[in-house]
């Protein structure tokens, strides 16, 4: 990912030709699908990424781009640690976010169509 055309607000100061920085990854399984998690520290925003066809993998959701991001969720906080936890009660799929810049955790349910 690159970061240039992003607006320089979402970016916090990041230089641009450092991109996104892809911090971490988890992949997991949901039903019949494995998805990625992907922190973007530098974008401040995570990706879940379908491998359902691993020849083809397919962003299915973004959180993120700070304050200013369509999903703001993330807040600006530069997500940078992931961990994936599966409800064993309720089956519930979550991934928890170590946010460097925030010194926070955040907590996001996934859900899927399988």
């Amino acid at each position: 990912m690159n970061a240039r055309g992003l607006k320089s607000s979402v970016l916090s100061g990041a230089r641009l030709s450092k991109g996104a920085e892809p911090e971490m990854v988890v992949v997991f399984k949901v039903g019949n699908t494995e998805y990625a998690a992907v922190a973007l520290e530098r974008a401040h925003g995570i990706a879940l990424v379908s491998l359902r066809d691993p020849a083809r993998p397919r962003v299915v959701a973004a959180l993120g781009g700070g304050n200013t991001g369509v999903f703001p969720a993330t807040n600006g906080q530069g997500p940078e640690g992931l961990a994936h936890l599966k409800d064993m009660f309720t089956g519930d799929h979550y991934i928890y976010t170590a946010n460097e810049v925030s010194g926070t955790v955040s907590i996001f349910r996934v859900r899927s169509d399988d």
